[in-house]
């Protein structure tokens, strides 16, 4: 958990506008083991991130920005692991509703190779 003082940070284009008050964030990460693969991992994060008054007051977004990511490290090999993740982002830069923009829930996912030798 992390908070912020807003009126000791300033943003260079709107200094009266302190976009963050306040975030969370928590995660756990599996050993395979529990599944028998012993080698593998699984990782769950969430957090959240909220505007400062200053921020909303400026004509920004208001809500919450929340995001959620998972992924799973798969050991193929000694030598090789792939790991597919995605992540969720909803109410992006605190936008909650359809009148201040565009409030799409933003959906990424990616693909990791590590090589070991």
């Amino acid at each position: 958990m992390g908070w912020e003082r807003p009126d000791v940070q300033i943003v260079s284009t709107n200094p009266s506008a302190s976009p963050c008050f306040m975030s969370w964030s928590g995660g756990i990460q599996l050993n395979g083991s529990c599944w028998s693969r012993e080698d593998d991992v699984l990782g769950l994060a969430i957090g959240q991130l909220f505007p400062s008054v200053q921020y909303s007051d400026a004509g920004n977004g208001g809500a919450g920005e929340g995001h959620f990511e998972a992924y799973y490290r798969c050991q193929l090999n000694p030598h090789l692991a792939v790991s597919p993740d995605i992540q969720v982002i909803w109410n992006p830069l605190g936008i909650s509703h359809g009148y201040q923009g565009d409030n799409t829930t933003i959906w990424v996912y990616g693909l990791r190779g590590q090589v070991d030798f």
